[in-house]
């Protein structure tokens, strides 16, 4: 609900840990955990959250960053999209091939 021009939001929504934590804990959520860009490749599904880990201690968490796997071309495999234009419908194989990834998956 929007009100004089900004939004109200809860932190389960924009925070990527309390995203994690309400879908696994309160909702039960299936969860997958991969070590690599191959790894995830060959187990996301369209519709899971993808999570991207920082290992180089970056950001105040480890995981940082949230996308949605929106759909799969034959051509292009896996796309997935962000909160930002530059992430519409991008090849998830465009993804650091050695960081870590977690899933939720509803």
């Amino acid at each position: 609900k929007a009100t004089g021009g900004n939004w109200n939001t809860t932190s389960s929504w924009v925070g990527v840990e309390k995203f994690y934590d309400y879908w696994i804990n309160e909702a039960n959520a299936d969860r997958h955990v991969y070590s690599s860009l191959s790894a995830l490749l060959q187990g996301v599904q369209v519709g899971d959250v993808v999570q991207l880990k920082d290992d180089q201690n970056t950001y105040e968490t480890d995981w940082y960053h949230s996308i949605i796997v929106t759909g799969y071309d034959n051509n292009k495999g896996y796309l997935f999209c962000g909160h930002s234009v530059t992430a519409e419908d991008k090849r998830l194989d465009s993804l650091d091939p050695d960081q870590k990834y977690r899933v939720i998956r509803f």
